[in-house]
C-alpha cells in the first residue's frame, strides 16, 4: 500500500473468552476487503498458518532447484 488512504486488503480479528483468569478459547476472524472470509480457533489458525508457510516455501525451493 503506497497511499495511506487505501484500506488494507486483509485484517485478522482475535477474540478471547476468559473465565476465572483462564482463557477459555481464542477465535480468529480473517477479513478480506472488510468482509469476513474465515472464522477459526487457535489450533485451526496454526494449521492454516503452517499450510500457507509451506506453500510459500515451496515456491522458494522450486526457484532454487531444491524440489
Amino acid at each position: 500500500m503506497t497511499d495511506s488512504s487505501q484500506q488494507p486488503i486483509f485484517r485478522v480479528d482475535k477474540y478471547q473468552a476468559y473465565e476465572e483468569e483462564a482463557v477459555l478459547f481464542e477465535q480468529y476472524s480473517i477479513l478480506m476487503y472488510g468482509s469476513e472470509k474465515l472464522c477459526c480457533t487457535r489450533p485451526e489458525m496454526e494449521q492454516l498458518s503452517n499450510l500457507i508457510q509451506r506453500a510459500l516455501n515451496d515456491r522458494k525451493e522450486a526457484e532454487h532447484g531444491n524440489r
